[in-house]
């Protein structure tokens, strides 16, 4: 039986709309069909006469007219000064199956850090035998450097800094497991600042360069990236709840905003919100508490703050996870 390469040729194209490269089709051919067609030109001769580039007929031209006009698309782009700018990665981070327990903590605004609080979480973590630890967003306070009025006697952003380091190689020490440093809006506005006050700094003055965090061998996630513990998304929230009052369930309303299995902090506040679809399929969302003082300066008397923090599991085959959130009310754990 006579065998149509042309068919085969037609196939590949077929399968693969997105290449336009015709050796690169050409080989996927010639490996498809290692036989048929004895080397990489034979092949390719196949693949442009489908494509109606060796004289056949308009109706094989018509066919395959979408590759024959993105090379032209591309051959007329480049006679062109086009400048076309990047935006930044927001790929998840995604926690590989070596990390298959968390403890999650968030907002320690240091230097309003809640010190007691912060060791009770960790001791926890340590006799649950974390293997890692996610600092989820808003480590750092920067009030001298917010659109806020600050005291004159508050802590500088140097100084600031310089305590995340220590207060970072402190943990790092004592517990001896990964650390995730996620950026929140407060950590930002080192950030922001540079770009309004200083532009051409504002690379040397990243906040992973600051704070030093590859040489201490932890991992920095952007604001704007979230990360993927199993099932589980995992960002500090202020790209999801706006405004850090609202809303009156903060579980409910990143639930709303994301139809997925997510937890933030950013909120200060525990809770938890679960729902199944029609199908049956139970999406779960919640938000932790915080790390400094359920009372701060900016609303001391009806905040709602608690303090808090997650031990969150996930199965590394299935990425099926579990959270349980935890509450501290007058340094005990709820």
């Amino acid at each position: 039986m006579k065998i149509n390469k042309a068919k085969l040729a037609e196939e590949v194209l077929l399968e693969n709309p997105k290449i336009t490269a015709n050796r690169t089709l050409a080989k996927i051919l010639k490996n498809k069909y290692p036989v048929i067609f004895k080397d990489i030109e034979e092949a390719r001769n196949r693949i442009r006469f489908v494509q109606g580039k060796m004289g056949n007929s308009p109706k094989q031209v018509r066919k395959f007219a979408t590759p024959i006009f993105l090379e032209k698309l591309n051959a007329e782009r480049a006679k062109y000064d086009l400048d076309f700018r990047t935006q930044e990665d927001k790929t998840p981070y995604v926690f590989g199956s070596n990390h298959n327990k968390a403890l999650v903590i968030g907002d320690l605004h240091y230097p309003y850090t809640d010190i007691e609080s912060l060791t009770l979480a960790l001791e926890y973590g340590f006799n649950e035998k974390v293997d890692c630890i996610i600092i989820n967003g808003d480590s750092l306070d920067f009030s001298t450097i917010s659109r806020f009025i600050s005291k004159p006697n508050e802590m500088r952003v140097m100084e600031q800094i310089e305590g995340v380091k220590n207060l970072l190689a402190w943990m790092q020490k004592v517990m001896d497991v990964k650390i995730v440093f996620h950026a929140g809006n407060h950590d930002k506005r080192i950030e922001d600042y540079v770009l309004r006050q200083a532009p051409e700094l504002y690379s040397a003055n990243k906040l992973e360069k600051l704070l030093m965090l590859e040489d201490m061998k932890i991992d920095y996630v952007q604001d704007y990236r979230y990360m993927k513990f199993g099932s589980l998304n995992i960002a500090h929230g202020h790209h999801i709840v706006k405004g850090i009052f609202a809303p009156v369930n903060p579980a409910r309303g990143v639930f709303t905003k994301t139809n997925t299995c997510t937890l933030i902090s950013h909120v200060h506040r525990t809770s938890e919100h679960v729902e199944s679809d029609m199908d049956g399929k139970v999406l779960g969302c919640y938000s932790i508490g915080a790390m400094t003082t359920v009372n701060p300066d900016y609303n001391p008397q009806v905040s709602k703050h608690n303090q808090g923090f997650a031990i969150v599991t996930k199965d590394a085959k299935t990425g099926d996870f579990e959270v349980h959130n935890k509450k501290i009310i007058n340094h005990k754990i709820r």
